[in-house]
């Protein structure tokens, strides 16, 4: 069963005109919810009013049809509900994740509420049946339709267009507007349901099966109702199982597929189908049990080649990066070879020059040391003068006096 997304109930008015759901909207996002309001409050009517996108023009009880939405003092024209379902995966068809269901009543135009007639609008096409319960009955028409969608647009459950600020959608237009909707939008799918029986088959291939709604939707007959449903009429396990799900589910299934009112006949000989279908089934339990083991085994198998497929590529990676690494150093390694020769050729030319520095700084020295013992000798022999001439005047002063003795 899919999913509720979110609900929209929209120009609803209850209790005699005096409260409304103008425009409500609710998020579940597929949570379980709980809807608390005090008595009078309006939770009877919101479940009334969900129920018509499974079971159309059901009541709760005697006292609560749908139709009394339209009896004198109401003020009801057109109201409608709306269901979001998110699909079930194995029902996603095109990427459409949405199904809105939708359910849109009037009062009928033409019924005759105290003949009991079938009540037809010409121009829509879809007919409401008449009940004659007295003076303040009121018999209406309806249509539900369906709207798929992949995401959240502009025609989702919350924007459809059912109100303009204060002014409301008729239900004619709202006919008008899903089928033109339809053709022109092909990001959408749209259908219109004018027969019941049409529009539950249809939602039945999404999940959607009136036998499991019948349970809600006895359940929920009265406030607080659930007690009192089970003491009632399934007082143990085996009546729950035989009475409310295979009996109802079977009885309920049948009639969306035939049609048809007296069924006891091929009630039976339906049954009789059912019972040669469980020993087929049954048969094909056992092979089916042997193909998921198949198929287990054969997911571990996947599993098995998936990770030997990761290794593959993991080598493969690995040596493509060896090879990367092996090209990028063989580069480098010639580079380097070649700024080793050109290193040596550089330092082979720095001791050439270094060679010659250290020859011409000896000379330097050489010549340095030479101008040294030049400037040495000269101040020798200049101190050998200034000697020479020191002893000179004793010397030559007695050989004058000598010589003037001697004359």
């Amino acid at each position: 069963m899919p999913n509720i997304n979110r609900i929209r109930v929209n120009n609803v008015k209850y209790n005699f005109g005096t409260q409304y759901y103008d425009d409500f909207t609710m998020r579940m996002y597929g949570k379980n919810t709980l809807y608390d309001l005090a008595n009078g409050g309006g939770k009877s009517v919101l479940m009334l009013l969900l129920l018509q996108n499974v079971i159309p023009n059901c009541t709760l009880d005697e006292k609560q049809p749908i139709e009394k939405l339209f009896r004198n003092g109401g003020g009801n024209t057109t109201i409608h509900s709306l269901i979001e379902w998110k699909l079930d995966d194995k029902d996603v068809k095109e990427g459409f994740r949405y199904m809105t269901t939708g359910f849109c009543a009037r009062k009928a135009k033409d019924a005759d509420a105290e003949s009991g007639q079938i009540a037809i609008d010409q121009t829509d096409g879809v007919s409401g049946q008449a009940e004659s319960v007295g003076g303040d009955s009121a018999s209406i028409e309806y249509f539900n339709y369906c709207i798929f969608y992949r995401d959240y647009n502009e025609n989702d459950i919350v924007n459809l267009p059912l109100q303009n600020n204060k002014e409301r959608i008729t239900y004619s237009g709202l006919k008008n507007y899903l089928k033109e909707l339809g053709r022109r939008n092909l990001n959408l799918k749209v259908y219109v349901f004018e027969r019941k029986g049409e529009y539950q088959r249809f939602i039945s291939g999404y999940g959607l099966y009136e036998s499991q709604w019948e349970i809600i939707r006895g359940i929920n007959k009265t406030e607080g109702h659930v007690r009192t449903y089970f003491e009632t009429h399934y007082k143990t396990t085996r009546k729950v199982v035989e009475d409310l799900l295979i009996e109802e589910i079977i009885e309920k299934a049948f009639l969306v597929k035939t049609e048809q009112e007296d069924v006891n006949e091929d009630m039976a000989k339906t049954l009789l189908d059912i019972k040669d279908k469980l020993v087929e089934l049954s048969r094909k339990k056992s092979e089916i049990a042997n193909y998921d083991k198949e198929t287990e085994l054969m997911q571990l198998l996947e599993g098995r080649v998936s990770s030997f497929l990761s290794l593959y590529e993991e080598k493969d990676r690995i040596a493509g990066t060896l090879a990367d690494i092996y090209v990028t150093g063989e580069s480098l390694s010639r580079q380097g070879e070649e700024e080793i020769a050109r290193m040596e050729e550089k330092k082979a030319g720095m001791d050439r020059r270094l060679l010659s520095e250290r020859k011409r700084i000896e000379s330097l020295k050489i010549r340095k040391d030479q101008d040294v013992l030049e400037e040495l000798k000269e101040e020798m022999n200049h101190l050998a003068g200034q000697v020479a001439d020191a002893e000179c005047p004793e010397r030559c002063g007695t050989g004058i006096e000598a010589k003037r003795e001697y004359q």
